[in-house]
Protein backbone atom coordinates (compact mmCIF):
# COMPACT_ATOMS: atom_id res chain seq x y z
CA UNK A 1 0.00 0.00 0.00
CA UNK A 2 2.77 2.45 0.79
CA UNK A 3 3.98 2.27 -2.83
CA UNK A 4 0.71 3.79 -4.03
CA UNK A 5 -0.09 6.39 -1.39
CA UNK A 6 1.36 9.89 -1.63
CA UNK A 7 1.04 12.42 1.16
CA UNK A 8 2.58 15.86 1.73
CA UNK A 9 5.02 16.05 4.62
CA UNK A 10 6.77 18.72 6.65
CA UNK A 11 10.47 19.35 5.96
CA UNK A 12 12.84 16.80 7.44
CA UNK A 13 13.86 17.62 10.98
CA UNK A 14 17.51 18.25 11.72
CA UNK A 15 19.69 15.47 13.06
CA UNK A 16 19.73 15.38 16.82
CA UNK A 17 16.55 17.39 17.16
CA UNK A 18 14.18 16.98 20.07
CA UNK A 19 12.01 13.88 19.79
CA UNK A 20 8.35 14.16 20.73
CA UNK A 21 6.96 11.06 22.46
CA UNK A 22 3.81 9.41 21.12
CA UNK A 23 0.84 10.55 23.25
CA UNK A 24 -0.19 7.83 25.70
CA UNK A 25 -3.78 7.82 24.41
CA UNK A 26 -2.66 6.94 20.88
CA UNK A 27 -0.20 4.33 22.14
CA UNK A 28 -2.90 2.65 24.26
CA UNK A 29 -5.30 2.42 21.32
CA UNK A 30 -2.60 0.95 19.07
CA UNK A 31 -1.75 -1.67 21.70
CA UNK A 32 -5.40 -2.71 21.91
CA UNK A 33 -5.75 -3.49 18.19
CA UNK A 34 -3.58 -6.64 17.77
CA UNK A 35 -4.41 -9.88 19.62
CA UNK A 36 -3.31 -9.95 23.23
CA UNK A 37 -0.38 -12.05 24.37
CA UNK A 38 2.61 -13.02 22.28
CA UNK A 39 2.19 -10.93 19.14
CA UNK A 40 4.60 -13.00 17.06
CA UNK A 41 2.73 -16.24 17.68
CA UNK A 42 -0.62 -14.60 17.03
CA UNK A 43 0.09 -13.01 13.66
CA UNK A 44 3.09 -14.87 12.25
CA UNK A 45 1.73 -16.25 8.98
CA UNK A 46 4.69 -18.59 8.68
CA UNK A 47 3.95 -20.39 11.96
CA UNK A 48 2.60 -23.88 11.08
CA UNK A 49 -0.15 -23.85 13.71
CA UNK A 50 -1.35 -20.29 13.25
CA UNK A 51 -5.02 -19.93 12.41
CA UNK A 52 -6.85 -16.77 11.47
CA UNK A 53 -10.52 -16.05 11.76
CA UNK A 54 -10.97 -14.12 8.54
CA UNK A 55 -13.81 -11.62 8.42
CA UNK A 56 -15.02 -9.08 5.88
CA UNK A 57 -16.01 -5.67 7.19
CA UNK A 58 -19.60 -4.77 6.45
CA UNK A 59 -20.95 -1.52 5.06
CA UNK A 60 -22.71 0.59 7.66
CA UNK A 61 -25.83 0.82 5.48
CA UNK A 62 -27.11 0.04 1.98
CA UNK A 63 -26.58 3.73 1.14
CA UNK A 64 -22.86 3.45 1.85
CA UNK A 65 -22.59 0.35 -0.31
CA UNK A 66 -24.50 2.09 -3.11
CA UNK A 67 -22.16 5.09 -2.88
CA UNK A 68 -19.14 2.79 -3.07
CA UNK A 69 -20.54 1.08 -6.19
CA UNK A 70 -21.25 4.47 -7.78
CA UNK A 71 -17.72 5.63 -6.98
CA UNK A 72 -16.25 2.53 -8.64
CA UNK A 73 -18.32 3.24 -11.74
CA UNK A 74 -17.12 6.87 -11.79
CA UNK A 75 -13.51 5.71 -11.78
CA UNK A 76 -14.18 3.29 -14.66
CA UNK A 77 -15.82 6.06 -16.71
CA UNK A 78 -12.78 8.29 -16.21
CA UNK A 79 -10.48 5.46 -17.24
CA UNK A 80 -12.53 4.84 -20.37
CA UNK A 81 -11.88 8.47 -21.38
CA UNK A 82 -8.12 7.67 -21.24
CA UNK A 83 -6.78 10.93 -19.77
CA UNK A 84 -2.96 11.25 -19.50
CA UNK A 85 -1.73 8.76 -16.93
CA UNK A 86 -5.09 6.96 -16.71
CA UNK A 87 -3.54 3.54 -15.87
CA UNK A 88 -2.64 5.01 -12.47
CA UNK A 89 -6.36 5.06 -11.66
CA UNK A 90 -6.55 1.28 -11.91
CA UNK A 91 -6.36 0.60 -8.17
CA UNK A 92 -7.96 3.76 -6.80
CA UNK A 93 -11.20 2.04 -5.82
CA UNK A 94 -9.41 -0.90 -4.21
CA UNK A 95 -7.21 1.37 -2.14
CA UNK A 96 -10.15 3.60 -1.24
CA UNK A 97 -11.92 0.61 0.31
CA UNK A 98 -8.75 -0.55 2.07
CA UNK A 99 -8.18 2.87 3.56
CA UNK A 100 -11.85 3.20 4.49
CA UNK A 101 -11.62 -0.13 6.30
CA UNK A 102 -8.52 0.93 8.22
CA UNK A 103 -10.23 4.19 9.13
CA UNK A 104 -13.33 2.37 10.33
CA UNK A 105 -11.38 -0.08 12.49
CA UNK A 106 -9.22 2.65 13.98
CA UNK A 107 -12.36 4.59 14.82
CA UNK A 108 -14.69 1.83 16.02
CA UNK A 109 -12.56 -1.21 16.77
CA UNK A 110 -12.29 -4.63 15.18
CA UNK A 111 -16.04 -5.00 14.60
CA UNK A 112 -16.65 -1.57 13.12
CA UNK A 113 -18.65 -1.06 9.93
CA UNK A 114 -17.52 1.12 7.05
CA UNK A 115 -19.56 4.32 6.93
CA UNK A 116 -19.78 7.36 4.67
CA UNK A 117 -17.05 9.25 6.54
CA UNK A 118 -14.69 6.28 6.27
CA UNK A 119 -15.32 5.90 2.54
CA UNK A 120 -14.90 9.63 1.87
CA UNK A 121 -11.63 9.69 3.81
CA UNK A 122 -10.23 6.69 1.95
CA UNK A 123 -11.36 7.90 -1.46
CA UNK A 124 -9.94 11.39 -0.88
CA UNK A 125 -6.51 10.03 -0.04
CA UNK A 126 -6.48 7.48 -2.86
CA UNK A 127 -7.64 10.04 -5.44
CA UNK A 128 -5.13 12.65 -4.31
CA UNK A 129 -2.35 10.08 -4.50
CA UNK A 130 -3.36 9.09 -8.03
CA UNK A 131 -3.70 12.73 -9.09
CA UNK A 132 -0.24 13.55 -7.76
CA UNK A 133 1.31 10.62 -9.63
CA UNK A 134 -0.57 11.45 -12.83
CA UNK A 135 0.67 15.06 -12.75
CA UNK A 136 4.24 13.89 -12.11
CA UNK A 137 4.04 11.28 -14.87
CA UNK A 138 2.67 13.82 -17.37
CA UNK A 139 5.42 16.29 -16.46
CA UNK A 140 8.06 13.60 -16.88
CA UNK A 141 6.70 12.56 -20.28
CA UNK A 142 6.65 16.15 -21.52
CA UNK A 143 10.17 16.75 -20.26
CA UNK A 144 11.45 13.53 -21.81
CA UNK A 145 9.81 14.30 -25.16
CA UNK A 146 11.42 17.73 -25.26
CA UNK A 147 14.81 16.31 -24.30
CA UNK A 148 14.56 13.83 -27.17
CA UNK A 149 13.93 16.71 -29.58
CA UNK A 150 16.91 18.66 -28.22
CA UNK A 151 19.11 15.60 -28.68
CA UNK A 152 17.85 15.14 -32.25
CA UNK A 153 18.70 18.71 -33.22
CA UNK A 154 22.13 18.67 -31.58
CA UNK A 155 22.91 15.30 -33.23
CA UNK A 156 21.94 16.62 -36.67
CA UNK A 157 24.15 19.70 -36.32
CA UNK A 158 27.04 17.72 -34.85
CA UNK A 159 26.96 15.19 -37.69
CA UNK A 160 26.79 17.83 -40.42
CA UNK A 161 29.19 20.30 -38.82
CA UNK A 162 26.86 23.14 -39.71
CA UNK A 163 23.30 23.38 -41.05
CA UNK A 164 20.92 26.15 -42.06
CA UNK A 165 17.66 26.36 -40.11
CA UNK A 166 15.61 25.20 -43.10
CA UNK A 167 17.66 22.03 -43.47
CA UNK A 168 17.31 21.37 -39.75
CA UNK A 169 13.53 21.56 -40.06
CA UNK A 170 13.62 19.09 -42.95
CA UNK A 171 15.96 16.75 -41.09
CA UNK A 172 13.82 16.85 -37.94
CA UNK A 173 10.30 16.82 -39.34
CA UNK A 174 8.77 15.88 -35.97
CA UNK A 175 9.85 19.30 -34.61
CA UNK A 176 7.80 22.36 -35.60
CA UNK A 177 9.31 25.78 -36.31
CA UNK A 178 8.51 27.26 -32.89
CA UNK A 179 10.05 24.31 -31.07
CA UNK A 180 13.10 24.47 -33.33
CA UNK A 181 13.70 28.13 -32.50
CA UNK A 182 13.39 27.38 -28.78
CA UNK A 183 15.80 24.44 -29.01
CA UNK A 184 18.36 26.37 -31.06
CA UNK A 185 18.22 29.23 -28.56
CA UNK A 186 18.77 26.78 -25.70
CA UNK A 187 21.70 25.09 -27.45
CA UNK A 188 23.20 28.50 -28.14
CA UNK A 189 22.89 29.57 -24.50
CA UNK A 190 24.51 26.28 -23.48
CA UNK A 191 27.46 27.05 -25.75
CA UNK A 192 26.99 23.92 -27.85
CA UNK A 193 25.82 25.60 -31.06
CA UNK A 194 26.92 28.81 -32.76
CA UNK A 195 25.04 30.87 -35.36
CA UNK A 196 26.18 33.01 -38.28
CA UNK A 197 24.36 34.85 -41.04
CA UNK A 198 25.15 33.57 -44.54
CA UNK A 199 24.66 36.39 -47.10
CA UNK A 200 26.12 34.67 -50.16
CA UNK A 201 22.71 34.03 -51.74
CA UNK A 202 19.47 34.55 -49.89
CA UNK A 203 20.37 35.59 -46.32
CA UNK A 204 19.94 32.67 -43.93
CA UNK A 205 21.12 31.69 -40.48
CA UNK A 206 23.54 28.77 -40.35
CA UNK A 207 24.08 26.86 -37.13
CA UNK A 208 27.41 25.18 -36.41
CA UNK A 209 28.47 22.65 -33.80
CA UNK A 210 30.77 23.95 -31.07
CA UNK A 211 30.44 21.10 -28.58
Amino acid sequence: MNRFLVAPAAPRAGIGGEKTPVPSGIADVLRSIPPQGALGGAVDIFAPHTEFDGRTLEWASPDVEARANAFEEEILVIQDARPPGYPLLGRVFEYSVRLASIHAVSRGGAFAKVGHDDLEWGAAWALESARSMMVSAASLMVRTDYEEKVNAVSAAIREAGEMPRGELLRACRHINAREMDSILKQLGEMGEVGARLDKRTKPKTVYSWIG
